[in-house]
């Protein structure tokens, strides 16, 4: 008879002691320090490039464009907005390290080079869902709702609008394209089974249809379809992704 394979059992090492609730508190705050000072790094980081940054902001919107603040304390407001943005965005790779350093010993032991792949690739992903906002999302979006203008107006911006429409968009955008990572992590901890999830790919394809329609920053079909799309696409890569691990894992 074939040995009953073990199930994974968490990380630890020889004669490590369990950490005690303040420990781990302890090493919680540790992390979260870690993480606010990266934010505080990079987002004095995006201070100083803040102009070349808006350059960069401004550029779906057309030659020529300008936004708008309604009060004098918008332009601090904006500029703080940005570079905190931007000093979250840079420091997400120290955010997910400390993260996966906090709860790493109630997982299943994985070797360093996985964890590192995964990384390079959550950073790989984030970087494609930033360029596929800025380059097709955003610029298609505004084109359509700007053509929406009635006679005798015209379309202008306020500069926290824009912002928070650009951030919301990208953003959005960061979330689903992580998708298939979170679906290899699964397959990996034997949470999730890909095999029966492509079988139930049409009650998959509907409910993520209703959960974009629902988190879609605006209400066209074009910004529906933008965002749709993608997450089909990255459904299927998470799939495959998630049937070479299962594999893997037999």
């Amino acid at each position: 008879m074939s040995e009953k394979p073990q199930a994974a059992t968490p990380r630890s090492s020889p004669g490590e002691e369990e950490l005690t609730v303040w420990e781990h508190v302890a090493e919680l705050r540790r992390y979260v320090l870690l993480s606010v000072a990266s934010v505080l790094v990079f987002g004095n980081l995006t201070h100083v490039y803040r102009n070349e940054l808006v350059a960069v902001l401004l550029r779906p919107l057309g030659d020529g464009a300008m936004l708008q603040f309604l009060s004098p304390i918008d332009p601090l407001l904006f500029i703080l907005t940005l570079d905190l943005l931007g000093g979250v965005l840079l420091s997400l790779p120290v955010i997910l390290w400390g993260l996966y350093r906090f709860i790493s010993p109630a997982l299943p032991r994985v070797p360093g080079w996985q964890v590192c792949l995964v990384l390079l690739g959550c950073v790989a992903l984030g970087a494609a869902a930033l360029a596929y906002g800025y380059l097709v999302a955003v610029p298609v979006t505004l084109a359509v709702l700007t053509g929406l203008t009635l006679p005798g107006t015209e379309a202008a911006f306020t500069a926290k609008g824009y912002l928070s429409f650009f951030g919301t968009v990208l953003f959005m955008l960061v979330l689903v394209f992580e998708l298939p990572l979170v679906m290899v992590a699964l397959a990996r901890l034997g949470l999730l089974e890909p095999r029966l999830l492509a079988r139930k790919r049409g009650y998959v394809y509907l409910g993520l249809l209703v959960g974009v329609a629902v988190v879609t920053p605006t209400t066209d079909l074009v910004s529906l379809a933008l965002l749709l799309l993608p997450t089909y696409a990255v459904f299927e890569l998470g799939l495959v992704g998630g049937r070479l691990v299962a594999i893997t894992r037999l």
